[in-house]
């Protein structure tokens, strides 16, 4: 089974299905089929004793040994891109990463974000 989904990754499977779907999702909601703005978020969380410490780190603000996810959905919830990254970084350079992944492969040109993923200005992973 592992060696099937190394392949179906190996040939991006996965994110195909999910835009498939996605596109099938917003046009039943009379949607275009193709976002131009989504929403994103971010959420720490602990890691297991067994994952190998050079791909977790140390949140100092939350105190705790894990991953940092940043996840892009359309206006409708639905997955666009997911990041994770070390629980060590910070938001606003998270969110600029998760952004530089998101703009040049989908749609997407304006992205809502609360107030910890903005910068001084009010503009993303400044």
């Amino acid at each position: 089974m592992f060696g099937q989904v190394r392949q179906w990754e190996k040939r991006h499977v996965t994110e195909r299905i999910v835009e498939e779907l996605r596109e099938e999702l917003r046009l039943e909601q009379e949607r275009g089929a193709e976002p131009s703005a989504g929403v994103m978020d971010s959420r720490s969380v602990r890691t297991a004793d067994a994952v190998r410490s050079d791909t977790c780190g140390y949140g100092a603000g939350m105190k705790i040994n894990g991953r940092k996810r940043f996840i892009v959905t359309d206006t409708l919830g639905l997955l666009v891109t997911v990041c994770v990254m070390s629980v060590s970084w910070q938001d606003r350079g998270g969110a600029k990463t998760t952004l530089l992944d998101t703009y040049p492969f989908s749609p997407i040109r304006h992205v809502f974000a609360g107030q910890g993923l903005r910068g001084p200005a009010g503009r993303l992973g400044r």
